[in-house]
């Protein structure tokens, strides 16, 4: 593969990780203010990565045949948790959702503008708010907490229809 020669924002390219070594698929967001390093989305797991420009490397034509394997989503009415605590509520989607199979509907309130926000349901039917919420309730924490979060980074459309339906596989991801 060639190197990259002038990386810039929304250029799809092939990223060597630092981090592991691993060739990976992605999408320049833009340089940081740190000098001579990027923010790229691995548009096949959904998370970003920062990187120096020599790690970029021009993407073969058939890579860019494939479609993405991995979406910025959020629970549609996710907004009930804010009282919790928001490592704790991580933790308890982590353990509720470990390991299971899932079917999403895209929310019809969702934008093209990712986080997708999806209603998930177990396979008996269950929404998965409402088992985190019940979740929740059952283990108190001695006293409440509320945490400040910080906005989210903007990240690339991902086109997704409202109402779409599909099974998946859920983690949580910092």
């Amino acid at each position: 593969m060639n190197p990259l020669s002038n990386p810039i924002r929304g250029m799809a390219c092939v990223i060597l990780s630092e981090r592991d070594g691993i060739l990976y698929r992605g999408l320049i967001l833009g340089s940081k203010k740190t000098i001579g390093t990027f923010s790229v989305y691995l548009v096949d797991f959904g998370v970003t990565e920062s990187a120096q420009p020599s790690m970029f490397f021009e993407i073969p034509p058939e890579f860019m045949k494939k479609s993405v394997f991995a979406i910025r989503a959020m629970l549609a009415d996710s907004e009930m948790f804010d009282l919790f605590d928001t490592k704790r509520v991580n933790e308890a989607f982590d353990q509720l959702v470990k390991g299971k199979t899932f079917t999403a509907r895209v929310s019809d309130e969702s934008t093209s503008c990712p986080p997708q926000k999806l209603h998930l349901s177990d396979t008996d039917g269950h929404k998965v708010k409402d088992l985190l919420l019940e979740f929740l309730k059952s283990r108190p924490t001695p006293s409440i907490q509320l945490t400040v979060n910080s906005e989210p980074q903007s990240l690339p459309p991902v086109p997704v229809k409202p109402s779409l339906r599909a099974n998946l596989k859920v983690s949580y991801s910092n």
